[in-house]
């Protein structure tokens, strides 16, 4: 098993130490190769998504969790964000998009077309379809097509936004090395 609770400076240079170290701790503790990596990399986008979307005043912070047991990964980064700004709702129509297709895959793969397909200078719409590239919101998608996880978010009264994904891994000889 494994709990590990961090309070992350909102600074790009933390992503990959914070990724690696998630990562390496995964590993330490029995889970496979790629699930020790699905951990990391759900790590990185949510890290990233916190760090790009996130409302930041004096001493603000983003908190990470990551919960490993009985092969079961759960990560859950919380952040505060600005209610008034598009990326509340851009979150919240992605996370819906993922419970309306019939796999993660579907869901991604219409995400990059979409992009693909989207002019340069397309203007910025509050819904996930018409994003620009720069906030494609391809992070989420990827987080549930790679990982195989599934994500959710909720609002929090202190103005904070949580996202969490939660994984199964491996056959029941790795699920018994992590419990």
């Amino acid at each position: 098993m494994m709990h590990v609770e961090l309070s992350v400076a909102p600074v790009w240079s933390r992503v990959p130490e914070v990724r690696d170290a998630l990562m390496h701790g995964a590993r330490a503790v029995g889970l496979v190769e790629d699930g020790a990596y699905a951990v990391g990399m759900v790590v990185s986008e949510l890290l990233e998504n916190a760090i790009k979307y996130g409302t930041f005043g004096e001493g603000a912070a983003i908190q990470v969790v990551v919960h490993l047991a009985a092969g079961v990964a759960r990560v859950v980064v919380t952040n505060p964000v600005d209610a008034a700004s598009a990326h509340p709702h851009r979150l919240r129509a992605a996370v819906a998009r993922l419970g309306e297709v019939t796999s993660p895959l579907e869901a991604y793969v219409s995400r990059v077309t979409e992009i693909l397909e989207e002019p340069a200078h397309s203007e910025v719409k509050p819904t996930a379809a018409a994003m620009t590239l720069e906030e494609s919101g391809l992070g989420i998608f990827r987080v549930a097509h790679e990982a195989e996880s599934t994500v959710s978010l909720r609002f929090l009264a202190d103005g904070c936004v949580e996202v969490s994904a939660s994984m199964r891994w491996g056959t029941t000889r790795d699920h018994e090395l992590v419990a």
